[in-house]
């Protein structure tokens, strides 16, 4: 974790699942993504699962957290 007096980068989890979701399945803010648009939290949370459980850790996905909120 990485952290400043207002935010904090941390490793994306599945309790993020539902929040990532409201992002990458908003097809305005998709056209901007290079992953297709997510239709369902659920494709959120096993790309999650997947980027975590990679043996070779080569894929690292990290979130923004505004400390205030």
């Amino acid at each position: 974790m990485i952290e400043t007096e207002r935010l904090k980068l941390i490793p994306i989890t599945l309790d993020h699942g539902e929040e990532i979701f409201k992002i990458w399945g908003d097809p305005e803010v998709n056209k901007y993504l290079w992953d297709p648009l997510y239709k369902e939290a659920d494709e959120v949370k096993q790309l999650i699962l997947k980027i975590n459980n990679n043996s070779n850790n080569l894929n690292y996905a990290f979130t923004i957290i505004l400390k205030k909120t």
